[in-house]
């Protein structure tokens, strides 16, 4: 029998995760939307914490809040994504994956890549 677990805290919910499954955690996530950012993100951040995690991460198209640049243009984009994206916190993941920051406990299998997203990213190219 199942026996739900409703979590008020998003750190919570991690611990109970560690301590029902351990210390070796695969996850998949959906293509595109649907992630659940908050939760994704407190499980990296501690496995990147805590090398004896180990966490695999299986998804399809990270969708990521797009840089406005400078000047003019994050001007014009500003309030445009503002309203979009409001306070969507992103994926840390992608963020350490873009930058080859991924800690070698954590293994991140992105099966779809947005179109030249990931050019010359040799960690994401693997």
């Amino acid at each position: 029998m199942t026996i739900a677990i409703h979590h008020t805290q998003v750190e919570d919910c991690v611990d109970d995760i560690l301590k029902i499954i351990g210390n070796d955690i695969r996850i998949g996530l959906p293509l595109g939307l649907g992630k659940p950012p908050e939760l994704i993100n407190a499980l990296y951040q501690r496995a990147k914490a805590d090398p004896s995690i180990r966490l695999l991460i299986a998804t399809a198209l990270s969708l990521e809040v797009p840089d406005p640049g400078t000047g003019l243009q994050k001007r014009f984009l500003g309030p445009f994504m503002e309203r979009i994206f409001g306070n969507y916190p992103g994926l840390d993941y992608m963020r350490d994956l873009r930058a080859g920051k991924v800690p070698d406990n954590i293994e991140i299998h992105e099966f779809f890549f947005k179109s030249g997203a990931m050019l010359n990213n040799d960690l994401a190219q693997q």
